[in-house]
């Protein structure tokens, strides 16, 4: 369970990872559930970067037999496969599918357009129990209370379930989060700005970013 902030680049690590597996092993099924279809398309819009990247012997030696609007899949005998879903339609798409890889993502939004404990126990019946190849990666910037993630999250976080691991990845571990100042502006942190900034050793144009934000 991975709790990230934005543009933190979760969704395409994993992607990534269930990529290299899906290309390298056969016969492999990995389902994912997106918070919505615009979040959807663009993992699959991800899939495609990476097998069109690819050098044209390694694509020739593993052809697609579909590539269409919820579906990546490699032909026979291969025949690794990626289903893409929103969680919107409340259930699990592919129920034909037996999956060995499960990655619900902006899962913290779930409550909000389904039942998720429906699409939890839908998702849990696809993958098989106790297997040592699957791979299950549920990751979602922080919404606050919502009743599917944070739940699950703090939960394994604590240790209280065993089953899962929790990644927190904090805001000022992204590059990008910081805002540069200006040459000959003094910039003047708060009393709260100067203990966050000596508690996670913040620089000045991490807390103008953060000032920005919030």
């Amino acid at each position: 369970i991975v709790v990230k902030p934005r543009q933190a680049y979760g969704t395409t690590l994993t992607q990534a990872m269930f990529f290299h597996d899906l290309f390298h092993c056969p016969n492999r099924n990995a389902l994912v559930i997106a918070n919505s279809e615009d979040v959807a398309q663009n993992v699959l819009r991800m899939f495609r970067i990476f097998y069109n990247s690819l050098p044209d012997d390694m694509r020739a030696a593993r052809p697609l037999s579909r590539n269409a609007q919820n579906v990546f899949e490699f032909e026979d005998p291969h025949s690794s496969r990626e289903v893409v879903i929103t969680a919107k339609k409340g259930d699990v798409g592919g129920k034909s599918y037996t999956f060995q890889a499960l990655h619900m993502t902006e899962a913290a939004d779930f409550d909000q357009i389904t039942d998720p404990e429906l699409l939890w126990a839908s998702a849990m019946a696809a993958i098989p129990k106790g297997s040592p190849i699957v791979s299950k990666i549920i990751e979602s910037t922080a919404s606050g209370e919502d009743s599917f993630f944070a739940p699950r999250a703090k939960a394994a976080w604590t240790g209280k379930d065993p089953d899962w691991k929790c990644i927190f990845i904090p805001w000022h571990q992204v590059p990008e989060y910081a805002s540069p100042i200006d040459a000959g502006v003094a910039f003047e942190p708060t009393y709260e700005e100067i203990a966050l900034m000596e508690e996670y050793k913040l620089t000045p144009e991490q807390i103008l970013w953060r000032r920005k934000v919030i």
